[in-house]
């Protein structure tokens, strides 16, 4: 699935930013190429980024300094919300 990121056939469109499909469609592709057991698990982050610590994490994404810039007061004060992780996994005889 990684090879989503910059192959087109993944999206009509496909994004600069990391590319991520939805569940349901990693389930039908793994199934495609031969896996089974396929189960989907969503994990919650409940996890808040507040101050400088922000601007660390951001980076750690490639996101431009200018977003940190333009939206810093929002988000030193209201903080980040990680989000949720949706782990999709298999088998393949």
């Amino acid at each position: 699935m990684i090879d989503a990121d910059s192959n087109p056939k993944w999206t009509k469109t496909p994004p600069k930013e990391w590319f991520s499909p939805k569940p349901a469609f990693v389930v039908s592709e793994l199934k495609r190429a031969g896996f089974q057991n396929l189960h989907t698990q969503k994990m919650e982050s409940n996890l808040i980024i507040k101050g400088d610590a922000v601007m660390s994490f951001l980076h750690s994404w490639a996101v431009r300094k200018a977003f940190w810039r333009s939206y810093r007061s929002e988000l030193a004060s209201e903080g980040l919300e990680v989000p949720d992780w949706i782990i999709v996994s298999g088998r393949k005889p």
